[in-house]
């Protein structure tokens, strides 16, 4: 892999920017909400996964059987949103954060709308791609104190601080209940508590392939503290979600990915997939299509399964969740 060097301002529309890393090699930033930001990089203009079963459209549950198109951002309400450039920075703000992308070493920092920091990317070479291969890293900064939950079923503390962890589905019978990995159920979202400004954000990786979390179990001396997310194939396609409470960050994940039962996909239905040889197979690690399955009793037998919409909760200050009979998250 090699890490992007650079960038430079490509277009602007309504919704966000879009960033010439060369190669080839293209960021989109979108805003989908005040408090909700998706990175995307686009190799050839396109993205690998064709489909995304992961994040409904939005006001929807759940997706359709058949999955969405990954870019269509058409169904999200309009943000406000200020683009500023200079030669070395391009930001993006609404009304709840702020985005600083800086083009020389291309790295971004995270912050509230009065300007406190609340994520960034490492200092050195945070983005990496696979030359030959669709693999791909990320890395983010990490401090002293930082707290760091989520990926679905993990063994061992809810703060996952220290350790290394992949996200691979695996029918791991007696496994070590404190140490313990990989697991069959999982999800590529990370939910972190900045020690420095109290403030929790959440990170969701839409990527169904084999990938891996560390949370400083790597030592690095020329990098120095980060977190990493690395995958084997698939798009580095990434939704920021600020809290600013680690509650809200549960909720507004909630919201972003549907409210719908989602049952993992099932290693007879990856054997089927792979033998069919959609995206190329899945012998060099390739993301399969489709990417979910589910299979409910009704849909076994014909019956069309309902559509629903929910309401979306996105604002960065409220407490409650949406669709709950009056409770309040707590801290």
């Amino acid at each position: 892999m090699k890490p992007i060097l650079r960038a430079r301002l490509n277009a602007c529309d309504a919704r966000g920017l879009t960033l010439d890393c060369g190669g080839g090699v293209a960021m989109r930033i979108v805003a989908l909400a005040d408090d909700l930001v998706r990175v995307t990089a686009l190799r050839g203009g396109e993205v690998r996964q064709k489909r995304t079963w992961a994040v409904p459209a939005y006001g929807q549950v759940d997706t359709d059987w058949a999955g969405r198109a990954p870019l269509d951002d058409s169904s999200w309400p309009a943000v406000a949103i200020e683009i500023t450039t200079s030669p070395t920075q391009v930001a993006l703000a609404t009304r709840a954060l702020q985005l600083s992308v800086t083009l020389d070493g291309f790295r971004m920092d995270w912050a509230l709308s009065d300007g406190t920091i609340f994520a960034r990317d490492r200092e050195t070479q945070p983005y990496f791609l696979g030359q030959k291969t669709y693999a791909f890293k990320h890395a983010m900064a990490r401090a002293p104190g930082d707290r760091h939950y989520g990926l679905g079923d993990k063994t061992g503390p809810l703060d996952l601080t220290g350790r290394r962890l992949r996200c691979a589905m695996r029918d791991s019978l007696g496994f070590d209940p404190e140490r313990g990995d990989p697991l069959y159920k999982n999800w590529p979202f990370l939910i972190v508590r900045d020690a420095a400004s109290g403030v929790s954000h959440g990170v969701f990786y839409d990527n169904a392939a084999e990938g891996a979390f560390d949370f400083g179990c790597e030592h690095d001396n020329y990098f120095g503290r980060y977190r990493a997310y690395e995958a084997e194939d698939g798009d580095l396609d990434f939704y920021l979600i600020l809290g600013p409470r680690l509650a809200n960050v549960t909720a507004k994940f909630v919201a972003l990915t549907g409210r719908r039962r989602r049952e993992v996909l099932s290693e007879s239905r990856m054997q089927e997939t792979c033998l069919s040889g959609s995206m190329g197979g899945c012998g060099n690690g390739a993301t399969a299509e489709p990417l979910r399955h589910r299979q409910t009793k009704g849909a076994a037998n014909g019956h069309a399964q309902p559509k629903a919409t929910a309401p979306h909760s996105y604002s960065t200050h409220s407490g409650r969740r949406s669709g709950s009979k009056g409770g309040h998250l707590q801290k």
